[in-house]
């Protein structure tokens, strides 16, 4: 098994807001890294969007929700969201359209947009291949565009490689990128739809522990243990709601 815990509970500069390489005539058209508020960035976005470049438009859109999400505007929270929905479907990816929708929906099922774009994403989820019951990259929204991850990549029969990235947002997000980060890389034995991680490492006084529990395309994790016993930065966990949004495909 492997023993590699890692934390760096300093903030994590610019860790997922790492501006995108652009030639000069790009740059001028507008620069992920200096869209500073919800309309430059819905402006941006919309640009990239109506010349298909989808990367660059997910960006802008990325930062779209986060500056939303700081001026508490919801409706300006949906736009940005099902803006990142339509990016996604555009470039191929339902399955993280799925998990942007799943949150505009959270804010308001009957809003139009988000109602048009469910179906459209209903319709690409259909046509995916058959998925594994588990396994692939799973995401949870940590606020701000980010999200932190559980990846499992199968090893043998119900065992699975579990690299875990899990983060604390701050205020400053937008100069430093999260407040805090905890990284694991462990074996995992999963057993019906249910994983249990427990391990007590060296610098421990209890042991890491945390739960999983999957459906579908879905999991739920909850951390049992402290910050400080899984090697995660302060106020740092798993705990939460996923997303597969990719999957090794058999």
């Amino acid at each position: 098994m492997k023993k590699k815990t890692l934390l760096r509970a300093a903030a994590l500069a610019g860790a997922m807001l790492v501006p995108l390489a652009l030639s000069p005539g790009e740059a001028a058209a507008g620069d992920v890294s200096d869209c500073a508020t919800v309309a430059a960035c819905n402006e941006r976005g919309a640009a990239a969007y109506k010349a298909k470049n989808w990367d660059e438009a997910i960006g802008h859109f990325e930062n779209q929700i986060g500056f939303a999400e700081l001026a508490e505007d919801p409706k300006q929270e949906l736009v940005a969201l099902n803006n990142l929905v339509m990016g996604h479907l555009k470039k191929g990816e339902p399955l993280y359209a799925r998990a942007w929708l799943a949150l505009a929906r959270k804010i308001d099922p009957a809003d139009k947009a988000t109602v048009f774009n469910g179906g459209e994403v209903d319709k690409a989820m259909a046509a995916l291949p058959a998925r594994p019951a588990i396994g692939g990259f799973y995401q949870c929204y940590v606020g701000a565009g980010h999200w932190q991850s559980i990846d499992l990549r199968k090893k043998g029969k119900d065992v699975y490689e579990m690299t875990v990235i899990a983060l604390r947002m701050g205020n400053a997000w937008r100069e430093w990128g999260p407040a805090g980060i905890g990284e694991l890389e462990e074996s995992l034995t999963v057993s019906g739809n249910k994983a249990k991680f427990k391990e007590k490492f060296p610098f421990a006084e209890e042991a890491c522990e945390m739960d999983l529990v999957f459906a579908g395309d879905d999991m739920d994790a909850e951390q049992i243990s402290s910050d400080v016993d899984c090697g995660f930065g302060n106020g740092v966990a798993v705990t939460g709601h996923y997303y597969r949004v990719n999957v090794d495909y058999p």
